[in-house]
């Protein structure tokens, strides 16, 4: 069972979101998620459908934080008093922004709102704890807190009911249903560190006074749209267990990278559930607007986009050059024709485009939800004193909402893992988490043939022989990444 559950889904504002990370080639941008639904009913029914199974899961005496915005928050709430009962609403938190505001013809929203809902009568609500308290006002410590202890502590005392309470004035009051001292913007400030560049990152401390309300050391942690990773990485400081997932790869990768580098010794099995949004190859080639879909035999579906072939492959078949040959002999001197598979060929193929399908988002309103991902290309060379020169990039596709493609040129990421490998020897001259060094321990061995390997958060691996020759591209499946850091 599942102690305390935070979601933070999207909004429903109507736009993309794309997240910005900064590397020694200058800055990258990622489309990280799409915001777009075709109506209301469809984003409240999606929701819906995520806080039913919420409530099954929860420990009798769980709790589930939900955040949203104006937009929605009436709505939200009406809902999870149907799933949670009236009885169990635990109020709302109105998170203060700090941003400021830029609304003329209308009050400018400057919060955020947080609902809190309990299963049933039981409810954790640590107040004791230093994260739900703040200080007292330096006047109301002067006026109030006038008597000091033997260990020199200001303290006041109030009789209720005939009974005498002693308050000291460095315990801080408890907070309310405002919360003005969690910013935005530390979020996304690179002097403490958080900063991921992901677009809609919330700060660490407004996770920690959440899981350390609401759950106690050892108890489980799920968050459901994890975006950048606060919540796992939080609750991994506070020795909490936690679950987290994401619909978005950009997401996916963050939180992994997050966890890795925390600096605590993790110890991580990644699992990918297919996305709902393209249950089979006929829906993927639906929601990419193709013409003359013929589903085949073998499994894979044929159809036509904008003056192309184009060849879909359902999840988990492994697409190999023979299949594409086979598939793309149709194109009878259409473009360059695409093929869609979900497991990359061993070799690149000389007469298709192949591309990897990103399941980025749960919003299927327009084509902008569909994202490709060529494979990657990698390229290495060892100096003889171990200094390492590495690169990797890839190609993106995505459609816009007017329909149009566009292609752009992006260097993946999520790398967590590498290894160099002989291949003569079938040993490991060096490995390690994280993206490859500038610099490895050991000498290139003379005569010796070496590859680059690298494993992204998906657990696809891409390999290339080291020192100038031309890379080949090979992707397995892997289900568990183990990362351990001191």
């Amino acid at each position: 069972m599942v102690d305390l559950i935070y979601l933070d889904p999207p909004f429903a504002v109507g736009s993309d979101f794309e997240a910005v990370t900064r590397t020694a080639a200058g800055t990258i941008r990622h489309f990280a998620y799409a915001d777009r639904w075709e109506s209301p009913a469809a984003y409240l029914s999606f929701l819906y459908d995520v806080l039913v199974p919420c409530r099954e899961l929860l420990a009798p005496d769980g709790a589930i934080y939900v955040h949203v915005d104006q937009r929605s928050s009436h709505w939200v709430r009406c809902m999870l008093q149907e799933i949670f009962g009236l009885a169990n609403d635990r109020g709302v938190i109105a998170w203060v922004l700090g941003n400021g505001v830029k609304t003329r013809g209308q009050w400018g929203c400057a919060h955020n709102d947080i609902l809190c809902f309990s299963k049933g009568k039981r409810f954790k609500l640590r107040t004791e704890r230093p994260a739900l308290r703040e200080p007292f006002a330096e006047g109301s410590v002067r006026t109030h807190f006038r008597n000091v202890d033997a260990s020199g502590r200001r303290y006041r005392v109030r009789r209720v009911n005939g009974r005498d309470y002693r308050y000291f004035a460095d315990e801080g009051r408890l907070v309310g249903s405002v919360w003005a001292d969690c910013p935005a913007m530390t979020a996304r400030s690179p002097i403490l560190g958080q900063a991921t560049g992901y677009p809609t990152q919330k700060p660490e401390r407004l996770l920690e006074r959440i899981i350390e309300a609401s759950s106690d050391p050892g108890d489980l942690v799920l968050d459901l749209f994890c975006g950048s990773g606060t919540t796992p990485a939080v609750a991994q400081r506070l020795g909490r267990r936690w679950i987290a997932a994401d619909i978005g790869r950009f997401a996916t990768e963050t939180t992994l990278a997050r966890v890795l580098q925390s600096g605590c010794a993790v110890d991580l099995e990644y699992v990918e559930i297919e996305s709902g949004q393209c249950r089979s190859a006929v829906q993927m080639c639906n929601l990419m607007g193709c013409q003359d879909v013929v589903e085949h035999e073998a499994g894979h579906v044929c159809a036509a986009l904008d003056g192309r072939h184009i060849c879909v492959w359902p999840s988990g078949v492994h697409v190999d050059a023979a299949m594409i040959d086979k598939a793309v002999g149709a194109a009878q001197g259409r473009k360059r024709p695409w093929a869609v598979a979900t497991s990359f060929a061993e070799v690149a193929h000389e007469r298709a485009s192949l591309w990897r399908y990103l399941p980025e988002t749960v919003c299927a309103a327009s084509r902008a939800a569909i994202v490709l991902q060529s494979p990657p290309r990698l390229f290495a060379k060892l100096a003889g004193d171990g200094a390492l020169a590495w690169s990797i990039s890839a190609k993106r596709l995505r459609f816009k909402p007017d329909g149009s493609a566009a292609l752009r040129d992006i260097v993946p990421t999520s790398i967590v893992s590498w290894s160099i490998d002989q291949l003569d020897s079938g040993g490991v001259l060096a490995c390690g988490c994280g993206t490859p060094p500038e610099h490895v321990d050991h000498p290139h061995p003379t005569g010796g043939r070496l590859t680059l390997r690298v494993v992204d958060a998906y657990g696809f691996a891409s390999e290339c022989m080291i020192d100038g020759e031309v890379p080949t591209v090979t992707v397995r499946r892997g289900a568990k990444v183990e990362g351990r850091h001191s």
